[in-house]
Order: structure tokens, then C-alpha cells, then sequence
């Protein structure tokens, strides 16, 4: 089975997020599943999170209940991966369909700043 390149799928999404500013959430719908579709066939985590969080902001104008579940699945995969630009990006999207935020955050683990995993050295004098 051939497995598909990764930008296939950024590139679904970038025609999404442009069907999208042109007002036509149908076909954004559309082709934000493929990018979906491919990122999950060629494993691509990252790509998956930010496919999936690209339908939920879509879903909004829908059903905020479909819209929170996708966000809340993207957000999953962005800690996961610790995409923290792709989990503000799901974050928004739960704000934007008024889900408790705290609520969405308990499950998630919080995963360390760069600066938890630094030694700090001690200063001589």
C-alpha cells in the first residue's frame, strides 16, 4: 500500500482554510475530511490534529456539540505530540463554542516548558 506524503495533507487544508474565507464552509468540509483521511492513513499525528481542528472551527456554525467533541479530540493529539500552537488552536475553537475550558484541560496531562527540562545552573560567586 502506497502511504501518502504528508504535505497532500497540509495542502487539503490550506485549500480548506481558503474555501473557508471565501464562504464556502461546504466544500471547506470537504476537503479538511481528506486532509483528515490522509493524515490517518500515513500516520501523521500532527497533521491529524490540525485537520481535526480545522473541522471543528467549521462545525461551529453547525453544531457547537460536534464542533466541542472534534476540538477536544484535536486537543488530545496536540498534547500528545506537544504541538502547543495546534492546542491554542483547538483551545479556541472550545472558547469560541462556550465549552468550559478547565473541563476540556482535566484529562490532559500537562506536558513541561522547555525551561522545566533545563538544570538551572547555580551561579558562583
Amino acid at each position: 500500500m502506497l502511504v501518502p506524503h504528508p504535505l497532500l495533507a497540509e495542502a487539503q487544508l490550506a485549500l480548506a482554510s481558503a474555501l473557508h474565507d471565501l464562504g464556502r464552509d461546504e466544500q471547506a468540509i470537504c476537503s479538511a475530511a481528506q486532509s483528515l483521511a490522509v493524515a490517518r492513513r500515513g500516520g501523521y499525528r500532527l497533521v491529524e490534529g490540525t485537520a481535526l481542528t480545522m473541522l471543528a472551527r467549521l462545525q461551529l456554525r453547525r453544531s457547537s456539540r460536534a464542533a466541542v467533541a472534534t476540538a477536544e479530540r484535536a486537543l488530545r493529539i496536540h498534547r500528545h505530540t506537544q504541538h502547543r500552537p495546534g492546542a491554542a488552536d483547538a483551545l479556541a475553537v472550545l472558547v469560541a463554542a462556550d465549552c468550559p475550558v478547565p473541563a476540556a484541560l482535566s484529562p490532559v496531562d500537562r506536558v513541561p516548558h522547555r525551561e522545566d527540562r533545563v538544570p538551572h545552573r547555580e551561579t558562583v560567586n
